[in-house]
């Protein structure tokens, strides 16, 4: 028998108490799905993403150990060790059990990294103006630069309060 569980960390935590759990990780938006087990699914998450470039989301979690039963049954769909391609058929099973996709989580989660990496590129682009700037000594373009960034941040910053 399987649980419906969401991302709800206190949803996560009841079923720890079953001890070993299958969970399904995915890559957002749509990417691929790892089917593991654990006796600690927030834990894992946490492990995988320190390991990812990409954001990765718990679709759900069942309170006893199917992994092998779920790697056989995706067989046709394995990767690479226990990553799956989520195809109609991977999406449709999860969906069954877990509900469909919270878009808008996923959304929030995607403006979160496009924020992230928009701070990074910006350090980044700071960095080349300045030695510019210091080669050319040119104020304005660097000072409409910075303000031009400054707007694009903004822009970003509110489609993300938006969601």
């Amino acid at each position: 028998m399987s649980t419906r569980v969401l991302c709800e960390e206190d949803d996560v935590d009841q079923l720890e108490a079953y001890g070993t759990v299958t969970y399904f990780i995915q890559r957002v938006p749509n990417g691929p799905v790892k089917i593991g087990r654990t006796g600690n699914a927030r834990k894992r998450l946490a492990e995988l993403q320190t390991a990812s470039a990409e954001q990765l989301v718990i679709r759900g979690v069942i309170k006893s150990d199917r992994e092998r039963q779920l790697h056989e049954q995706f067989a046709s769909k394995r990767m690479q060790g226990e990553w799956f391609r989520c195809d109609d058929e991977l999406e449709t099973f999860m969906s069954e059990l877990f509900g469909p996709h919270d878009n808008i989580e996923i959304m929030k989660m995607l403006c979160h990294q496009l924020v992230s990496d928009y701070d990074r590129l910006q350090n980044e682009i700071m960095d080349v103006w300045v030695a510019v700037f210091n080669a050319r000594k040119t104020a304005p373009h660097f000072k409409a630069f910075c303000d031009r960034m400054e707007r694009m941040k903004a822009v970003v910053r509110e489609a993300e309060a938006a969601i």
